[in-house]
């Protein structure tokens, strides 16, 4: 068994919900298996961190959260050397990744609050060993 198989969550979970407070939705976790695995949770907040914002999405934020979001969008497009592909993803506009403004490597999950099913996600922040715990 591999570690990306291994149960996600104890007790183990057919489906679970994801928050942090670098995103102003859950992500839920779903599984065709008997239980969460360490793989569907990394693949469930990668495809819903590919996605595009939406216009509501964004008009819903604070100015200061839209500056925050678009130099994180700006820092991660202008990482592109080849042109061609930078102005592919200047294109593609703002996606919900932009909304960890560099908050990018998982630490881990952990219950968040009473209810069941519902887990609070850890980022590390600023490329530094410490970690934070966003609700």
């Amino acid at each position: 068994m591999t570690l990306l198989s291994e149960q996600a969550t104890y007790p183990a979970s057919p489906s679970i919900a994801l928050v942090t407070e670098a995103l102003p939705w859950s992500v839920t976790v779903t599984t065709k298996s008997t239980f969460v695995t360490v793989y569907d949770v990394l693949q469930a907040l990668h495809s819903s961190l590919r996605l595009q914002v939406t216009t509501v999405e964004w008009a819903s934020l604070s100015r200061a959260s839209q500056d925050v979001i678009a130099a994180s969008f700006h820092k991660r497009v202008g990482a592109f050397s080849d042109r061609t592909k930078r102005d592919k993803q200047l294109a593609k506009g703002v996606r919900r990744l932009d909304f960890l403004a560099g908050r990018t490597r998982l630490y881990g999950i952990s219950p968040f609050g009473r209810k069941p099913g519902v887990f609070r996600v850890h980022w590390e922040v600023g490329g530094t060993s410490r970690w934070a715990t966003l609700t």
